[in-house]
């Protein structure tokens, strides 16, 4: 599967798209730049469309199981974001989400997490995460 097939199927799978998350994570550094992209919009506020928030669902995933260096940052970016926006990229679990994900890349001192706790921009099941993978 190329990665323009990888990423259609990313995009448009109603289902877990089996082929296309083990395809994406060889091929994962190909495929950063456009998560990281659509990452990036979210967090300036840009709504995404269905299909695009799949592949950022999957793409986050995908890194995360290749260990991108790049993810951490990004993940923490997408932390700051408001609830209804994390709502639509982790539905009904933005705390399991953001915790796997974060317990994957995280390579930082704890302390750094201590730090992001206190912070008071970050809603309250993040905060959770945080907890849950300095835990």
């Amino acid at each position: 599967m190329n990665l323009d097939d990888c990423i259609n199927a990313l995009r448009s799978s109603d289902t877990v798209p089996k082929a296309a998350l083990a395809a994406g994570v060889a091929r994962a550094e190909a495929l950063a730049p456009p998560v990281f992209a659509l990452a990036d919009k979210l967090c300036r506020g840009v709504y995404l469309l269905p299909g695009d928030n799949e592949l950022l669902f999957n793409g986050l995933h995908i890194l995360a199981a290749a260990r991108h260096p790049g993810l951490l940052d990004q993940l923490l970016a997408l932390a700051r974001q408001p609830a209804e926006d994390l709502n639509r990229l982790f539905p009904d679990y933005i705390t399991t989400g953001l915790t796997r994900l974060l317990l994957t890349v995280w390579d930082r001192p704890p302390g750094e997490l201590f730090n992001l706790i206190e912070r008071a921009d970050m809603v309250p099941d993040v905060k959770w995460a945080l907890y849950d993978v300095l835990a």
